[in-house]
């Protein structure tokens, strides 16, 4: 499952760049008073890039399992995604 100082690496660089872009968003997109329609478009980016965090923490879970359970794992998120028109 390759070197785990490889991994370890990988881990903390990504959680490095995780850091990073929260950081970014909070700088352009700061919580605060904006128009209605600039709020909207602002409170839109800002839950996208938080469910781009949440998903890519779950692929890096995802990668931590087996094959055969990150396959199945995949296929069933495909399908759920694919329910709600998302895919």
């Amino acid at each position: 499952m390759g070197n785990p100082a490889n991994r370890q690496k990988i881990k903390q660089i990504t959680k490095q760049q995780l850091n990073e872009l929260e950081k970014v968003i909070e700088i352009l997109l700061p919580r605060g008073d904006f128009s209605l329609n600039g709020m909207k478009v602002t409170e839109q980016f800002i839950e996208a890039a938080e469910s781009m965090v949440r998903f890519y923490k779950i692929g890096v879970s995802m990668s931590r399992l087996d094959d055969t359970k990150r396959d199945a794992l995949n296929v069933e998120l495909t399908a759920l995604l694919k329910s709600y028109d998302i895919l």
